[in-house]
C-alpha cells in the first residue's frame, strides 16, 4: 500500500506477514496485526495515521504481532490488543516499535503511554483501555514496547524505569 494519496479506512483491515503502509491513513476503521500460522506479521507505519484509526495487535510467544512508526510524531491512532471471546492467552500478546525515539523513562496513566527523556515529555501513545504495558526499552533504532499478558519478546537494549510523572495533559480530538 504506497504511492502519493492516502488510505481512507472506514472498515476492519486485516494483515497477516509482511505489510507497509505507504501512505497516509486517515478515516475511522480498525487495522487487525495478527500473527499468521507460520511466521511473524509485521504492519509498518512509513505515514501518518489519524487518530480515527484503531490498530490492534495479536501475537503470542512463537509468532509475534509487531508494529512498526517510522514516524511516531504522525502517528495517532489508539493502539490495543487483539482479544477473542472467550478470552484466552493465544492473541494477547504485540511488539511496538517506534523508530527514531530515544527516552530515558515512562508511565502509563488514562490509557496513555508518556515516554520521557529526562522530564520531558518525548511522546505519547494512545492505548485502549484494556491494554496492559509490560515493559519498555530503549534499542538502538528507538523504542520497544511490549504490550500484553507477557513480557516475553524482550529487546536487546536498556529497559526503561516506570516513573510516575506529573500528570500530562494532551487533546484527543472528539
Amino acid at each position: 500500500m504506497t504511492g502519493q494519496g492516502r488510505l481512507t479506512n472506514n472498515t476492519t483491515l486485516r494483515v497477516e506477514r509482511q505489510n507497509i503502509f505507504g501512505t497516509d491513513v486517515d478515516g475511522n476503521g480498525t487495522i487487525q496485526v495478527l500473527r499468521s500460522r507460520d511466521e511473524p506479521t509485521v504492519a509498518e507505519f512509513k505515514g501518518a495515521v489519524s487518530y480515527g484509526q484503531d490498530v490492534r495487535l495479536g501475537g503470542d510467544t512463537a509468532e509475534s504481532a509487531t508494529v512498526t512508526v517510522d514516524h511516531p510524531e504522525t502517528f495517532k491512532a489508539t493502539l490495543g490488543i487483539y482479544t477473542i471471546t472467550p478470552l484466552t492467552s493465544s492473541f494477547e500478546f504485540g511488539l511496538i516499535d517506534l523508530q527514531g525515539l530515544h527516552a530515558t523513562s515512562y508511565d502509563v496513566k488514562q490509557n496513555a503511554l508518556e515516554l520521557f527523556k529526562g522530564n520531558r515529555v518525548v511522546d505519547i501513545v494512545r492505548l485502549d483501555a484494556n491494554t496492559q504495558v509490560s515493559n519498555v526499552w530503549q534499542g538502538e533504532t528507538g523504542i520497544r514496547i511490549n504490550i500484553g499478558i507477557s513480557d516475553i519478546g524482550a529487546s536487546t537494549g536498556t529497559l526503561l524505569p516506570q516513573v510516575e510523572h506529573p500528570m500530562v495533559k494532551y487533546h484527543t480530538p472528539t
